[in-house]
């Protein structure tokens, strides 16, 4: 059982610094959702932003959305970068797909964040928490 807990260990550490070496930075938050009814749900959000160089990354949603992005950057403007929310995504997701993630930093420890759809009309917002 040691054992099997140190090799865990291990590969958590690993994996850790390996996206650290890779520049990936990891934002987390929630959106606030509405359902058919009108209540509304907090959906969890990760993002992950690769380094300058690569310019890319994932944007995941946990709980009943369930689904992600791939992202592939494409402008800047201002201080705000612009990500293609790249297909396929289903379910509660599909109205974002081919749509635009706009993110601006707001101090080193917060990124505000817009979804749009497709037509560019925004679906949501949220500020996430850089998590490492």
């Amino acid at each position: 059982m040691k054992q099997i807990a140190y090799v865990f260990a291990v590969v958590m550490m690993w994996g850790t610094a390996l996206s650290a070496v890779a520049g990936e930075v990891v934002w987390t938050g929630a959106i606030a959702d509405k359902t058919p009814s009108g209540a509304v749900r907090k959906v969890q959000v990760s993002l992950s932003l690769a380094d300058a160089k690569e310019k890319g990354g994932t944007l995941a949603f946990k709980g009943e959305w369930s689904c992600d992005f791939k992202l592939e950057f494409t402008d800047t403007e201002g201080g705000t970068e612009t990500y293609f929310l790249k297909p396929p995504a289903k379910g509660l997701c599909a109205p974002l797909v081919s749509g635009d993630l706009k993110s601006t930093p707001n101090g080193e420890e917060k990124l505000s964040i817009q979804l749009l759809n497709k037509e560019g009309q925004t679906l949501f917002t949220s500020d996430l928490n850089r998590s490492r």
